[in-house]
């Protein structure tokens, strides 16, 4: 079998060139903010020094993309061809997300039987802890009821399922909302499912003013199932 060639092209910093730009909210420039570079090269920034950020990319064509559980941005990503230039002002506006989180510890939060509580899920936990129980009757829960304005919000819940052997695949969220209304979610905590240690939307739901909504968690499951922490985002 005939060898062929094999060539590796060592790139100067003259072949080089820097994508920036700034994120700011009200003109201010917003510092802290992770901003994600794919394409040709994949890598990731955080702005600081007033809001900036910048790549040290070789000529290709990338996307932009600023993330953050905090805010929304105006666009939503930006698509860039580097052609032998530095490219600059690839700027975003930031407007702040209107949320209300609610942990498990925290006195919106009721309990209904005996869960045990952990600390030691320092990976993945939301706070200072979570709570778990073994799957059962559905007698058990743990409420998160937040007070709200009026409006549609995006109902998220954090868990953790870095212990696989002993998490629910079907650990069922009560959405309790406006006029009474009530919808089941049943979500999979275990490594099987969408992956513990961040939010997971359970849906999007109209919610009247005040504490009348709420989230609920049951031990109704085939395994156990763990009671972190709940957040509304104002749509």
């Amino acid at each position: 079998m005939a060898a062929d060639v094999v060539r590796w092209d060592l790139l100067s910093a003259a072949d080089l060139y820097e994508i920036s730009g700034q994120i700011t909210e009200d003109v201010v420039g917003l510092d802290d903010i992770t901003v994600e570079l794919t394409g040709d090269i994949s890598t990731s920034a955080v702005t600081s020094g007033g809001g900036n950020y910048s790549f040290t990319v070789p000529d290709g064509s990338y996307t932009v993309t600023p993330s953050s559980v905090d805010y929304e941005f105006t666009p939503t990503s930006r698509n860039v061809t580097v052609s032998g230039t530095d490219v600059s002002g690839e700027d975003f506006t930031a407007q702040a997300l209107i949320q209300v989180i609610v942990d498990n510890d925290d006195p919106e939060a009721s309990v209904v039987g005996t869960w045990r509580t952990a600390t030691e899920e320092t990976d993945q936990k939301y706070g200072s802890d979570i709570r778990f129980k073994a799957g059962g009757t559905g007698s058990a829960k743990v409420r998160w009821t937040p007070t709200l304005a009026a409006g549609m919000y995006n109902v998220y819940a954090w868990w953790v399922d870095n212990d696989p052997a002993y998490r629910a695949s079907n650990a069922p969220y009560t959405i309790h909302y406006s006029g009474d209304s009530e919808t089941v979610v049943t979500v999979d905590q275990s490594t099987d499912g969408p992956g513990g240690g961040h939010w997971n939307l359970l849906g999007t739901y109209t919610f009247d003013a005040g504490t009348s909504g709420y989230v609920e968690l049951s031990d109704n499951a085939d395994n156990y199932v763990v009671a972190d922490a709940v957040r509304w985002e104002l749509q």
